[in-house]
């Protein structure tokens, strides 16, 4: 008996067939699948992230960008190459200092292009979290694998919430600018596998390096290159040599500037015992992102040795079993997950971190999860396959309508603290960002209240002590303002922001020698800090002494061109001279 074509298959073949501008589109579009993707995944970034596109600068970026001078000259900038950029002094003793360069490169040339405008910044984060999508696309494609799984998986990595925190906050710009230099290196990597030129090794380097200066997660770069090289059918033993010896001088000419720039990262014991655990943590917060938050220092569970910890180091080894069981059954959801395994273990207790665990580490993790996800249900011969599929298709609509939700808690620094102290509700710093929000908006009880929340879980807590002292000083309780700015002072000698409020608060109360005191300590602990230059400015302007006042104004022009209230002022001396 001849066996009979389906009749929708026969169906559409004679409408095919009897349609040549739908035969000549279908074509087309064989020809121009990267085109479309282009097309589509834009359509499809602006539909998730176009509600926040001019969302204001918060949490780091008032540092990092509102309130840095050094992105406005050139010049300053490219100190970034020259040191580290330090963080976590708050919350850590010494903290530690991140090595970035290109990262403060591509925020001074959007501080350059769209001045203070954060829609413009959020604009690059969206383009850059874009082209990441898109080039992952090329990579699949490269290695093989169908157009839609393709398609699919890039445009459920583009729409997953829980890479928000990497795209709607500009600071988390680092992780979607490493990954493209990481992507791109990946795509030299397959090139040169199958064709062997020392052209492509040479931008393999290239591009590892961008990666590592943008951000230290890229050392990854190597062991997913020879995972790629693993999987490939055209790896010669002599070309995974040629690569990895290409990325370990990379990773060693990376190594050797960090030490030069004089960049560490915390320091501190690897939590062994706790692995499995952080690890599953993550998965779970990829797989249901339901309770999101924007600090989470104090998710990280105590370094200790239990029966939950156990069971999970005993599952991850499981996990470790199943790759390689997969890896010849299998072999793309078996990359998938090998992917996720690589990116991810490091922020699970092996590298010791400030925070612990926070959202935006998983973003490379999470490309490896979505494609074992989609692959298992694409390539799947059992029954329910078409129901596999569309539970996929279900939960990456669920996760699209959730992270529009998400995207608006940037757009106010109010609602995304509350947002986030929900979820983790012991973070001193979440609750000091909040009341400092409050603080801004005139909410001045408000304030004092998350201030003094944050101090009741860590007393010792500067920041929160300064914001207290603030909220005292605009209630005119000038003695407590003064009580609490040298209570931080003695905590933290080496705090400039105390300094800086004392200064001004002396300047208020009449007690000018101790303003240019404190105002000065404050100029030698931070030169490139516009702030205190600006206040001394204001003494000595009210004091008469135009020449002095001239050359802190100047100063605060050179640190923070365009700067409205030091050109006002300037002005002012000027035409009364």
């Amino acid at each position: 008996m001849v066996n009979r074509p389906p009749l929708i298959k026969s169906a559409f073949q004679k409408k095919h067939l009897s349609h040549p501008r739908l035969n000549e589109v279908l074509q087309w579009s064989r020809f121009h699948t990267n085109a479309i993707f282009l097309l589509v995944s834009a359509l499809w970034i602006v539909l998730l992230y176009g509600r926040g596109i001019c969302g204001p600068f918060v949490y780091d970026d008032l540092n990092h960008i509102q309130e840095n001078p050094a992105l406005s000259s050139w010049e300053n900038t490219l100190h970034y190459f020259r040191t580290g950029d330090a963080f976590a002094h708050d919350l850590l003793p010494g903290g530690g200092s991140a090595y970035r360069p290109l990262l403060w490169l591509s925020l001074a040339f959007d501080r350059h292009l769209w001045n203070l405008n954060p829609c413009g910044f959020h604009m690059t984060n969206l383009i850059l979290h874009w082209m990441g999508g898109f080039l992952s696309f090329i990579l699949l494609r490269r290695m093989q694998v169908p157009t839609m799984l393709s398609a699919a998986t890039c445009l459920l990595w583009l729409g997953l919430p829980i890479n928000s925190e990497a795209v709607a906050w500009i600071s988390g710009r680092t992780y979607p600018l490493m990954y493209i230099f990481l992507i791109l290196s990946l795509l030299m990597a397959e090139s040169y596998l199958k064709r062997g030129s020392i052209f492509t090794l040479f931008f393999y380097l290239a591009v590892l390096l961008g990666a590592l200066l943008s951000n230290e997660e890229a050392i990854l770069v190597l062991p997913l290159t020879m995972l790629l090289a693993y999987f490939s059918d055209r790896a010669a033993h002599r070309r995974w040599l040629a690569l990895a010896l290409t990325g370990a001088v990379a990773d060693g000419v990376y190594l050797v500037s960090r030490e030069l720039a004089g960049a560490h990262m915390p320091g501190g014991p690897p939590s062994f015992s706790i692995i499995g655990t952080l690890f599953f943590k993550y998965v779970a917060w990829m797989l249901l992102p339901l309770h999101m938050s924007v600090e989470r220092s104090t998710d990280v569970p105590a370094n200790r040795f239990s029966v939950i910890a156990a069971a999970a180091l005993i599952g991850l080894l499981c996990f470790f079993g199943m790759i390689y069981w997969l890896r010849k059954r299998q072999p793309l959801p078996a990359f998938g997950l090998a992917w996720m395994a690589i990116a991810l273990l490091p922020f699970c207790g092996i590298v010791p971190i400030y925070q612990g665990m926070a959202e935006r580490y998983v973003y490379l993790a999470s490309f490896g999860f979505i494609l074992a996800i989609v692959a298992t249900a694409w390539q799947s011969k059992t029954a329910g396959r078409s129901a596999l599929v569309c539970i996929v298709i279900l939960w990456g609509l669920w996760g699209a309508w959730h992270l529009r939700s998400r995207v608006l808690d940037w757009n106010d620094p109010i609602a995304l603290y509350q947002a986030s102290l929900e979820t983790t509700p012991r973070s001193i710093k979440l609750l000091t960002n909040l009341g400092a929000a409050f603080e801004t908006s005139g909410h001045f009880s408000k304030a004092m209240e998350c201030y003094k929340k944050a101090l009741e879980l860590n007393p010792q807590y500067v920041p929160a002590i300064i914001g207290t002292g603030n909220i005292d000083q605009r209630a005119g309780d000038m003695a407590r303002a003064e009580q609490e700015y040298r209570r931080a002072i003695t905590i933290e000698p080496s705090d400039e922001a105390a300094y800086c409020y004392l200064g001004a608060l002396s300047f208020r109360e009449g007690k000018i020698d101790q303003a240019i005191q404190n105002l000065s300590k404050a100029i030698a602990m931070n030169p490139s800090d516009p702030t205190p230059y600006d206040d001394l400015g204001v003494v000595y302007q009210k004091m008469g002494d135009s020449e002095h006042a001239i050359q802190m104004y100047t100063k605060v022009l050179a640190l923070k061109p365009g700067d409205p209230e030091a050109l006002t002022n300037l002005r002012t001396i000027q035409s009364t001279q």
